[in-house]
């Protein structure tokens, strides 16, 4: 790991503990499982030393793994040891504060591709008009990051957990500014949780070494409001019919729906989803999907039905979205 990507992890342990988390597809704790139901292993641990952290990065680096770091302090104590499998991962509840925006720009391609260097520079060209944005309302220099197949810009900061309610409807502001045909601006790395690539390691699936260019340069926590609160349009509060013979939660979901026959019944159930009450399923929206292929949409059957695509169109979704879709108010 070269100077500048060791000065940008020295600058996160200034803020409090980084969890370094790996994804193993190798390991014989890995191949254990019989083939066909193989998930990939995550190894982690807790941080607030450089020279306990370097180690776990070349005891990752020998078992090739990819490598992943939190960008915002936890309360969660740091241990300073070796990686193990099957830890607690860093979840939103264990932030304390908000010290880095992620912004991660990627290219429009087939799922499980590499990009192609066309590509990525599309993605460097985007993240440069969104810097160039951010600059003329008074935002500082970002750290800037390439994962192996796209760019990240990521701006230092000081800011209060109680932010995170505006996260939402920032980034899709900056998504519908900063998305094309070419270069999909993810919003789902808004959560305060959130994992980047460890800067200085390799990505396994394009094969190229990870880098970044650091800066010691903060963005006032006003500034960043301030843009926040001027482009973010105002949200618009929905109201929910009432499934016949059912009540509601909040607006969010609807009790007693039988989502597994709703997706099965339109040619949208894939399979089992290998856990109690879940379900694979094709995104009813997969036609706006800006990539393609088969990436994780699960729902959920219970007494309060849940919907999840991980894709980034997607992520403002929930299962009223699909209820409403379907056309099976009542």
């Amino acid at each position: 790991m070269i100077k500048r990507e060791k000065h940008h992890l020295q600058q996160l342990l200034l803020n409090g503990t980084v969890e370094i988390r790996c994804i193993d597809k190798s390991s014989a704790v890995y191949l254990r499982k019989p083939e066909g139901h193989r998930i990939p292993v995550i190894w982690s641990g807790v941080y607030d030393d450089y020279t306990a952290m370097r180690a776990a990065l070349i005891q990752a680096r020998s078992n090739n793994w990819d490598c992943y770091n939190t960008i915002n302090p936890s309360r969660i104590p740091a241990t300073n040891l070796e990686l193990r499998p099957f830890e607690r991962t860093t979840k939103d509840s264990d932030i304390t504060e908000i010290c880095t925006l992620f912004f991660d720009f990627d290219p429009v391609r087939e799922t499980g591709t590499s990009a192609t260097n066309e590509q990525v520079a599309a993605t460097v060209v985007k993240a440069q008009e969104l810097a160039e944005f951010l600059d003329a309302e008074g935002w500082g220099v970002p750290v800037v990051g390439f994962s192996g197949n796209g760019c990240h810009l990521m701006y230092r900061t000081k800011m209060s957990i109680e932010v995170k309610p505006k996260m939402k409807g920032f980034y899709k502001a900056l998504a519908l500014r900063f998305t094309d045909d070419e270069v999909d601006f993810d919003v789902t790395v808004k959560n305060p949780a959130r994992i980047a690539r460890t800067y200085g390691t390799i990505n396994n699936k394009s094969g190229s070494k990870s880098s970044c260019v650091s800066t010691e340069d903060h963005t006032d926590a006003a500034v960043i409001i301030a843009t926040m609160d001027k482009i973010t349009p105002a949200e618009v509060k929905r109201t929910w019919v009432k499934v016949e013979g059912a009540s509601e939660s909040g607006g969010s979901y609807i009790k007693n729906w039988d989502i597994v026959g709703a997706f099965s019944s339109r040619g949208l159930l894939v399979g089992d989803g290998h856990e109690p009450g879940k379900y694979l399923v094709t995104c009813p929206w997969e036609h706006e999907h800006t990539s393609k292929g088969h990436g994780e949409v699960a729902i959920w059957q219970g007494e309060w039905p849940q919907f999840n695509c991980l894709h980034s169109h997607c992520s403002d979704r929930d299962v009223a979205d699909v209820l409403e879709l379907f056309g099976d108010k009542k």
